[in-house]
């Protein structure tokens, strides 16, 4: 059995599965690390129980020790590969538009909601290149798509960077916009209370 080593062998598909498995109610550490070591490996609590010995269990239990550290290093680039796709990220948020907005509003609600949506808020983002570098066109289908890929293809080390970056940045935007609306809202109450008492 092949166990991940490091969050560069883990896929958002796989982290998932791993963050369910942490949920739940285990009667001690010993059965909960074998459930993660399930939700990685994708054999069953049972088959891991009953097929493997004690001493290669106690291995593979030991290799997945990374979890605990969640201190992924790295920088977003604005160039990714995943797989064999390339893509291009729009890390300064420039060629969003509105429906991208709209989506990471909804994705990113709550920690809960943006935890399972890493792959999306990722497509929000992440723009396919074709063989030349160009990007290629964008649909809300192909943006699906491109969630879905990186759910089966990107590793968490690059996930953890990118969405962290995004999240981070889209806080600071949000809060930002807020507080330029609130100030054009008041700007135009003043006009407003000015006008109505010329009347």
């Amino acid at each position: 059995m092949k166990t991940p080593k490091s969050w560069a062998d883990v896929t958002i598909a796989q982290y998932y599965n791993l963050c369910e498995a942490i949920e739940m109610d285990w009667a001690d550490d010993t059965d909960k690390a074998v459930a993660m070591l399930s939700a990685l490996s994708g054999i069953s609590i049972k088959q891991l129980m009953e097929e493997t010995d004690t001493k290669d269990l106690m291995r593979y239990i030991n290799d997945i020790k990374f979890i605990g550290d969640d201190k992924v290093k790295g920088h977003p680039s604005p160039k990714l590969r995943v797989g064999r796709r390339k893509f291009i990220v729009d890390l300064m948020i420039r060629d969003s538009t509105a429906s991208s907005f709209i989506s990471l509003t909804e994705l990113s609600k709550t920690n809960e909601i943006a935890k399972v949506n890493i792959h999306s808020i990722m497509a929000v983002f992440a723009y396919e290149v074709n063989w030349f570098g160009l990007r290629k066109k964008r649909t809300a289908q192909s943006q699906r798509e491109i969630a879905e890929y990186f759910k089966e293809n990107m590793t968490m080390d690059k996930a953890f960077i990118y969405s962290g970056f995004f999240l981070r940045s889209w806080n600071n935007l949000s809060r930002a916009m807020l507080s330029y609306s609130e100030l054009k809202r008041r700007k135009a109450m003043k006009i407003l209370a000015k006008e109505s008492r010329s009347l």
